[in-house]
């Protein structure tokens, strides 16, 4: 199993506890998937859970209040996975809960076409609509990013790819979030700095790279990255051809597996610039 228990024959069906944090959650075809820092090994796996997100529908004023035939209609829509009557706070300003109806779907994958699809009905006002599903999943299950927890999971065979996975079994969560300061998992972090050859006042997707630094942030006492991102060792990377600093950037980052990489502009241009140079040099 990648990051966990590396090395050693795992059986398939075991089932294990342990504690560590939960760093992150991102989203598969059918769930969700932890992203989790062990607290004995110090290794990041991920763990998946099938999850049904859920959106809430209201019905019009001029369909009526009948809300166990509203909700008879929904659960038939062949994406829905279940409908509940239930009591929510609709609006900000609203001071009393107003009956609403959860509308469950079956996975992520669905969650957009049956939020289209249920609109085109005509029947109800639909909310919660737009909110990221991870977004979703920390606020239903009272989680937040880098609480410590303790995890029960199996070992399961993942039938398309042929390699075992992990399943989350159950999570206790063991922390507090309205802590002020609460303990951070400890955590490797690095500066990727990437100079590009450009002629132009800025650079541009074409455009090749000149070579990259990267840089191992020093850790606090807390064995946290240090908040002004002090640097204390730099490995520079600079290659006869673009080709082959791409490599070497790929096998440094491997090699030094950092929890949080580091960059200036890195969502908005860095990252989505890599990946094309990378194409480019395919």
């Amino acid at each position: 199993i990648r990051g966990y228990n590396k090395g050693k024959r795992v059986e398939v069906g075991l089932q294990t506890a342990f504690k560590g944090w939960l760093l992150d959650v991102s989203t598969y075809s059918e769930g969700v998937i932890l992203w989790v820092k062990t607290e004995e090994e110090r290794k990041v796996i991920r763990i998946f859970q099938e999850f049904s997100p859920e959106f809430f529908a209201v019905p019009k004023d001029d369909v009526g209040n009948d809300f166990k035939r509203m909700q008879y209609i929904l659960a038939q829509h062949q994406n829905v996975k279940k409908v509940r009557i239930c009591e929510k706070y609709v609006k900000l300003e609203d001071h009393e809960k107003s009956r609403v109806l959860g509308v469950k779907v079956e996975k992520p994958s669905v969650f957009k076409k049956a939020i289209k699809e249920v609109n085109e009905i005509g029947l109800f006002t639909l909310y919660n609509t737009d909110l990221p599903i991870t977004q979703m999943y920390f606020y239903v299950n009272d989680l937040f990013p880098m609480s410590f927890c303790q995890f029960k999971i199996k070992v399961d065979k993942d039938k398309g790819k042929k390699v075992n996975i992990l399943r989350l079994i159950s999570l206790n969560m063991l922390d507090d979030n309205e802590k002020l300061f609460y303990d951070l998992p400890p955590l490797r972090a690095v500066w990727l700095d990437v100079k590009i050859e450009h002629q132009g006042i800025k650079p541009y997707y074409n455009d090749p790279i000149s070579y990259a630094e990267i840089s191992i942030v020093e850790n606090d006492e807390n064995n946290v990255p240090r908040a002004d991102g002090y640097k204390k060792r730099r490995i520079r990377i600079d290659k006869r051809n673009e080709a082959e600093i791409i490599r070497s950037i790929s096998k440094v980052i491997d090699r030094l597996n950092p929890d949080i990489i580091l960059t200036q502009n890195g969502d908005e241009f860095l990252f989505p610039y890599l990946v094309a140079r990378a194409s480019e040099n395919r």
